[in-house]
């Protein structure tokens, strides 16, 4: 029970991170076109 709890976090844990890299991956993009 609380194996699966753990990999629901871990797995919207994995997911929040790829979009954070993402989106800080754009802004920095922005910044250098400045």
């Amino acid at each position: 029970m609380g194996g699966q709890r753990m990999n629901r976090i871990l797995r919207s844990n994995g997911a929040s991170h790829l979009t954070t890299s993402i989106a800080n991956r754009s802004a920095e993009e922005q910044k250098s076109k400045e």
